[in-house]
């Protein structure tokens, strides 16, 4: 390989890498909203669970 191939192999490397990184990022913040999202779920079922149940209640 001469000096310009090893330039354009070492530009799409780096283009790659920065590439996956921004998928890696996508992939961690979609599966945090959607933990947010479940933990939502689960608080509104808790609460509406709680609601219903007259066991619960303090008074």
């Amino acid at each position: 390989m001469n000096i310009y191939e090893d330039e354009m192999l070492e530009q799409k490397l780096d283009e790659i890498s920065n590439q996956m990184g921004h998928l890696v990022m996508d992939i961690l913040l979609m599966s945090l909203k959607r933990l947010g999202n479940q933990n939502q779920v689960f608080n509104d079922f808790t609460e509406a669970r709680m609601a219903a149940d007259p066991r619960n209640d303090p008074f």
